[in-house]
């Protein structure tokens, strides 16, 4: 049994002429006793909706970058929460910042409305590339700074940049690692593929491959592919690279 896991944005759908092929060999790969997980920074409303919209079979869903993971029932198996004084923190620098909203990352959405009494996993301060100033990357470095027991990251995607703050380790190798020791499946048959800064991780800790020209997936990556189908037919064949 192996585990192919793949981010969507970029990934999975990179090619719309590819996403039905890519279902295609998915739903090959898990008739013959594999295990797929879609992984994303989108909600689990949100990647579900994709789903269904192109028929995408699976057995996982991994959400908000590793924060949550649901099986193909919708029952939620991995979850982290968030201190809410780190959170009233970041709310103050956004306030403070030209910032376009935060993401919180709720369990089944993200929502710019903080509740207070409600589970987060992590935030993202969205903002516009063109807004980010020396300012606004102290002030972010100085949460980090008074707030060590988290993670802190940012990435780009279609102009705007996600500033990141998260529970510590937690990344999209999280939820894989879950599944790893709950399964019992070994390292060597884990596969990902991915394309942008959030899918590093779990890029380096598996088989990872990379399907962008991102120079800093391109180190860690074990290579390149163009298509998740690709991906997929050379694990069944046994042709792929493993660590």
């Amino acid at each position: 049994m192996s585990i192919l896991v793949s981010d969507y944005d970029g990934t999975f759908d990179r090619k719309k002429s590819d996403i039905k092929i890519n279902c295609q060999s998915i739903a090959s790969f898990i008739k013959e006793g594999n295990i797929f997980v879609l992984s994303s920074g989108r909600s689990y409303n949100s990647l579900l909706s994709e789903v269904y919209n192109h028929n995408i079979p699976y057995n996982f869903l991994a959400t908000c970058d590793g924060s949550y993971l649901y099986d193909s029932n919708g029952t939620l198996l991995f979850s982290h929460s968030m201190n809410h004084d780190v959170i009233s923190k970041a709310i103050a620098l956004c306030e403070k910042s030209k910032c376009k909203r935060i993401d919180f990352a709720y369990t089944k959405d993200y929502s710019s409305y903080y509740i207070s009494d409600e589970n987060i996993s992590c935030l993202a301060l969205v903002i516009d590339e063109k807004d980010i100033t020396s300012d606004f990357f102290h002030q972010f470095y100085q949460l980090k700074e008074n707030n060590p027991f988290y993670d802190y990251s940012y990435y780009g995607y279609n102009g705007l940049f996600y500033f990141m703050v998260k529970c510590k380790g937690l990344s999209k190798s999280s939820p894989i690692n879950f599944l790893r020791n709950k399964l019992s499946i070994s390292t060597n048959e884990i596969y990902t593929i991915g394309d942008n800064l959030n899918d590093l991780e779990m890029i380096n800790d598996f088989n990872g491959f990379v399907i962008s020209d991102n120079e800093m997936l391109q180190k860690v990556s074990l290579g390149r592919y163009d298509s998740v189908h690709d991906l997929t037919k050379d694990i069944l064949n046994r042709k792929v690279k493993r660590r």
